[in-house]
């Protein structure tokens, strides 16, 4: 079974802490994903470029931008773009039957506690999407609809792919 979200606050402690910006580090996170594994993304040691999603099945637009991630992730994965969509359902089984339903074959994480949404101070909004440099900065964030048409996202992936 794949490990728990490794919570980046201490549980019990009031800190609020401001949702990183580009050029920040993202938080250390590991979430258990609906296969056997986990996936890490931030913290010191190198990880894949990664474009982090944070989403739901009750969320209507994030449903809807799905069809958009599986085409950026089609797009780059061949070249070294990890596509991390992590759920916070309560449940698998709404994830696993919208998973099977669109056919997506990213990653999908779960954060069934919110945990990585409250770290980020993301409020429960959704959908949020983050890229990720190898070295766990921040290089791209959108806290709407992204699309495997955006200028601003295509331009920051190519980058970071170009520089790894």
């Amino acid at each position: 079974m794949a490990p728990p979200i490794a919570p980046a606050v201490t549980p019990g402690t009031t800190a609020v802490v401001a949702f990183p910006d580009v050029g920040d580090a993202f938080p250390a996170t590991t979430v258990a994903t609906l296969g056997p594994d986990s996936a890490t993304v931030g913290g010191s040691e190198l990880q894949p470029i990664t474009l982090v999603n944070l989403w739901s099945t009750t969320c209507v637009p994030c449903k809807r931008e799905f069809p958009d991630l599986q085409a950026i992730h089609d797009r780059y994965a061949t070249r070294g773009l990890r596509l991390l969509a992590i759920s916070s359902d309560a449940t698998d089984a709404p994830v696993q039957k919208y998973i099977m339903e669109t056919g997506s074959t990213f990653t999908i994480g779960r954060d069934p506690s919110k945990a990585v949404l409250a770290h980020l101070d993301a409020r429960g909004a959704q959908p949020w999407t983050i890229l990720v440099a190898r070295d766990g900065r921040i290089l791209y964030k959108s806290m709407s609809l992204v699309g495997n048409r955006d200028s601003r996202l295509t331009t920051a992936i190519e980058t970071a792919l170009a520089s790894r």
